[in-house]
């Protein structure tokens, strides 16, 4: 059993599951990017959405008063408050 198998397995017997999901599995996979890249992780929203549709999306967030949204890849966690 590999190192990510084992972590896994530990993860879910210690929340009383004795096996992985297999979408768990097949989710957590190197092949699937994850652990990768996380900066390509984190920007491909900007890849796959028209400007306009990121200025909409912007524009209803600010509605809520959520203004730590902008068109950087992360949030401006300062400005969230936390």
């Amino acid at each position: 059993m590999g190192m990510e198998k084992q972590k896994q397995a530990r993860i879910f017997n210690e929340i009383g599951e004795k096996n992985v999901p297999r979408s768990v599995s097949r989710v957590l996979r190197e092949e699937h990017g994850i652990g990768r890249n996380k900066g390509d992780q984190l920007s491909k929203w900007k890849k796959i959405l028209a400007k306009e549709e990121i200025e909409r999306i912007l524009d209803i967030v600010s509605d809520f008063s959520l203004d730590f949204y902008t068109k950087d890849v992360e949030p401006d966690y300062e400005n969230i408050g936390v």
